[in-house]
């Protein structure tokens, strides 16, 4: 290997490659490190399917104070050094779909599912200059398990999350204003303006879930529980405007996206009420 390849070039090299089995091998501290730098965005929301407590959570923000990039890293190191020859390809994976990272899960089964190298701890020193520059990313509400507080208490990491994305909401402040507001991202205050709106389509909750791109397993979990419809319909809409679902593919909550899944004959199948919304939400 030349001493002129640049970093990212080294990482792909060290990736070697097996016919299969690679998500169940314990996954190396090199690959954490990528995952880290390139696809984890909130650790914040990601450590508690990874079984870190919020004093573990405090600690890695205290430890790595403004170094957002090395918070992120540490979150994965801790989870690998508790689980140990549990800690691999697949546990992962898993943790991130039960954390409602459907893009987080997709990404890392395709880039490491033949993995076989690993690349201990004593190459940290290419990572820690790669992870210092990461600029912290805006906030995101923290995903949550089925039937819990809508609204708990955040966690260190999500509240320093959320420290950091303010400057960048005051920034884009004014646009978001001038957008037309069936385009406008919804959040979780809008819940109840959002769920009187479905209210014609609440039996078909489950299948507007799909439409909205909500993972069956948590739309499974829902049903399983035996709620009522109106609270079956509650918790799915909870779900999809805490952005539990692949917001980069399928973009952020809007009315726009709201009225498709109510329109779509797999989703809630109710054209009228979608050109409802619509024209309840299209002004500015």
């Amino acid at each position: 290997m030349q001493e002129s390849e640049e970093p990212h070039e080294k990482i792909n090299l060290l990736l070697d490659r097996a016919p299969d089995g690679g998500l169940d091998r314990v996954i190396s501290d090199r690959d954490l490190a990528v995952i880290a730098r390139d696809h984890v965005t909130h650790w914040g929301s990601l450590a508690p399917f990874l079984g870190l407590t919020r004093a573990q959570e405090q600690e890695i923000a205290m430890s790595y104070p403004g170094d957002y990039g090395k918070q992120k890293r540490e979150c994965l190191y801790v989870w690998k050094e508790m689980e140990g020859e549990r800690a691999t390809y697949r546990a992962f994976i898993s943790a991130a779909e039960e954390a409602g990272n459907q893009q987080l899960a997709h990404t890392v089964r395709d880039l490491f599912s033949h993995t076989t190298g690993t690349v201990e701890r004593d190459s940290d020193i290419v990572m820690d200059e790669e992870l210092e520059t990461l600029p912290v990313p805006p906030t995101d509400t923290r995903t949550l398990p089925v039937g819990t507080n809508a609204n708990p208490s955040p966690s260190i990491a999500t509240m320093q999350e959320q420290s950091n994305g303010d400057s960048m909401s005051q920034s884009s402040a004014s646009s978001t204003r001038n957008a037309p507001v069936v385009t406008q991202t919804l959040g979780i205050d809008d819940l109840f303006d959002v769920k009187s709106a479905c209210e014609p389509v609440t039996a078909r909750w489950k299948s507007l879930g799909l439409a909205l791109r909500l993972s069956p397993t948590r739309l499974g979990v829902i049903e399983k529980e035996n709620r009522s419809l109106d609270e079956c319909l509650s918790e799915t809409l909870t779900l999809w405007l805490n952005k539990n679902y692949d917001t980069v593919k399928f973009g952020n909550p809007t009315w726009e996206l709201l009225a498709k899944a109510v329109s779509h004959p797999a989703g809630g199948n109710n054209p009228a009420l979608s050109e409802e919304i619509i024209g309840n939400h299209g002004g500015q």
